[in-house]
């Protein structure tokens, strides 16, 4: 995937409404999280640009809860494995 979005942007937009889904996607050991956006879907980055990863899954739904205010997210697990070390 390579359209990305800022944390700053997607809590604007998760604020305006303008967010249409949102998915905890495993990844490994760790959580990314994905916005449905417009028509297309995008990563969640931190502000150094990489990708925002979530070691904890409880730490990832607390953070579409309360930093972006959304009540509901998909969850796909199919390539997450908690137990793997990191590389």
């Amino acid at each position: 995937m390579s359209d990305t979005i800022k944390i700053e942007i997607l809590r604007e937009l998760a604020k305006s409404g303008a967010v249409r889904e949102i998915t905890l996607l495993g990844n490994g050991a760790v959580v990314n999280i994905i916005a449905k956006v417009g028509m297309g879907e995008r990563l969640l980055v931190a502000r150094s640009g990489r990708a925002r990863q979530f070691r904890d899954l409880n730490r990832a739904a607390r953070f579409i809860r309360n930093d972006l205010g959304l009540a509901l997210a998909g969850l796909n697990l199919a390539n997450w494995n908690p137990d793997q070390k990191a590389i």
